[in-house]
């Protein structure tokens, strides 16, 4: 795969930030975003980005962007995975590097907008 820029988070843009959470069989985005009380973010906001990373292994990861308050979405975000037990990845160059020390190349992992088409249950 050498089209990268197409994966959500490799390029990246200024104000704004992605990361990548495990999807779990209970997914609920809202319980993930608000599993941390209170809230960090103190502005902006965080949505669903539509890009899904599936490991070698088959764990599945989906996007979530946020923008201004930086720092407060993203400590927001790996709190509320933490407590849910779930893990968080992010894209470094061209490694996807996951909360629990695991890394990959991009090119290991399937990368879909697709999520109906690649979600194996």
């Amino acid at each position: 795969m050498n089209d990268y820029v197409k994966i959500s988070g490799f390029e990246k843009i200024e104000g704004v930030e992605i990361l990548y959470l495990q999807k779990t069989e209970k997914y609920d985005f809202f319980k993930i975003v608000n599993a941390q009380k209170p809230l960090l973010a103190t502005k902006g906001g965080v949505v669903e980005d539509g890009c899904f990373i599936i490991t070698p292994e088959g764990d599945m990861f989906f996007s979530v962007q946020y923008h201004l308050d930086i720092e407060g979405w993203r400590t927001q975000l790996k709190r509320s995975a933490e407590l849910l037990h779930i893990l968080v990845g992010w894209i470094d160059k061209e490694s996807f590097i996951l909360s629990d020390g695991r890394s990959y190349l991009l090119r290991e992992c399937k990368v879909t907008t697709d999520f109906k088409n690649h979600h194996e249950e």
